[in-house]
Parts: C-alpha cells; structure tokens; sequence
C-alpha cells in the first residue's frame, strides 16, 4: 500500500499470524502500531486481516513482536577470485541476508549448502573450496539477493515521496511504475501461462527475470500494459490511503 504492507499466515491447530510491515521512516505508526490495541485497530482498517480478528472467529494470545534491522547483505568469502578465509564457510543467513517478506532464507540456506557440499568433493585444497563455493553462490544466489536489494529500494523510495507533500515521481519511475503495475502484474492475473512462468523465477528454477525476456511472454505483457484499465484484471483495494488511516487510528 505504499506506507504500509501486511500478511496473514496460517499456522497449526488453528494458530495464525498477522504481520504489518511499515517502512522505517514512518516513524509515528511504527512506534504506535507495538500497541497491541493499535494493531488490532490498523488491521480492522483492512478488509483481509480484519476478519480473521474478528472476536467470535479468534482471540489474541500474545503480545505485538518488533522485528527491525531488515538489511539486505551480501558477505564475499573470495573476493576477485581468492580465498580471503580457509577452512570456514558461512551458510544461510551468514552468507546473505535477505528482507524475510521475500520468503527465500530456507530456499538460500538449502541452495548454498549443496553448492558447499559440491566445493568439498571437487577439491581437498581450502583455497579452491572457498573459491568454487563463493562462485557457486554468485551463480545460483546473487541473482534473486539483487531483485529483492533493488525491490527494496523501490519501496523506500516510495515511502519517503509519500510522506513528502508535493513530490512528484520521475518520468521513468512512472513509466517503470505502470509498467510494473499495469504490464506485468496484469498480465500474470489474466494469463495462466505467463503466471506459470512467472513463478518458475519466483521459486528459484530459473533466473528470476528469465521469464519476461522471452519475446511470447514480453508480447502479453505489453500488449496488456497498452490496453486501457480493465476492473476485473486488478485487484481490489487493499485498505484505506495513508491520510485516512492516521485518521482513524487518531494519529497526526
């Protein structure tokens, strides 16, 4: 939403979660919404999260638990080609940290312990283990670790001109914008094909553009992104505009 994102995620036996994301710079609502009373009141702003709270349907069982310093990193064991350790090799969140919206830690830990187990059987030298890992990981991680650094950006950005009056986005931001917005996201919701193809990338079988290179996928994304708006291709509103849930909440 902008100022705002959310999730709901079902657990066992009828447990369940809900998470509210909020950029770092939305400095009042992030400090207000650890209340558990402002949090239930944010999500019955919410046409999703705002049944699952609803009292004859769940009770709340625990506090509200921050979560902060969500920094994407990229640690390099072997920079330009040599071993800068021997004998150690980071896994998981120790060798690259990624936002957990994304959903990817599991997928990356699994990922590059098979690329570590493939450097200990090629080779006995440490030197050349930490080389080929560090280049296994280049090749089967660092791909999703940008698009999901460069999504991040795009969201901060995005958070920062909201709460900027009178800020005006670039021409290209628009245009990457609408694209985006109007092109890509449409057309995965109209056409099963290009979903498909779509989440062969989202679930790491391929690069994750890979897909939208291919010219019969590109040809429906533009050809959706030319035609003029059509209701049922979108998704409905998410909630309120920023303005209207502060003012809800009784927040300045």
């Amino acid at each position: 939403m902008g100022y705002l994102k959310f999730g709901v995620f079902p657990g066992d036996n009828g447990w369940f979660s809900i998470t509210l994301c909020l950029p770092e710079i939305e400095e009042g609502l992030r400090q207000a919404v650890v209340d558990p009373a402002v949090f239930d009141a944010v999500c019955r702003q919410l046409p999703g999260p705002a049944r699952w709270i609803e009292p004859d349907r769940a009770e709340g069982m625990s506090r509200v638990f921050g979560m902060g310093q969500l920094e994407s990193r990229w640690r390099e064991y072997a920079p330009e080609g040599r071993a800068a350790v021997l004998g150690f090799f980071a896994v998981g969140d120790s060798l690259v940290r990624t936002n957990p919206l994304y959903g990817r830690g599991c997928s990356f830990a699994a990922v590059g312990a098979q690329g570590l187990r493939d450097a200990l059987d090629a080779t006995p030298d440490p030197a050349e283990r930490i080389v080929r890992y560090s280049r296994a990981a280049r090749a089967e991680l660092r791909p999703y670790f940008e698009v999901m650094r460069d999504s991040d950006r795009s969201a901060i950005r995005r958070a920062r001109q909201t709460l900027t009056p009178g800020v005006k986005p670039s021409l290209k931001g628009r245009i990457v914008k609408s694209f985006l917005d109007d092109g890509v996201a449409i057309a995965i919701r109209e056409d099963v094909d290009i979903l498909r193809a779509f989440l062969r990338g989202f679930h790491m079988l391929e690069h994750p553009q890979a897909w939208l290179k291919r010219p019969g996928n590109l040809a429906k994304v533009l050809a959706a992104w030319a035609r003029p708006r059509r209701t049922k291709a979108y998704p409905p509103k998410l909630g309120p505009e920023r303005t209207e849930m502060l003012a809800a909440l009784g927040l300045a």
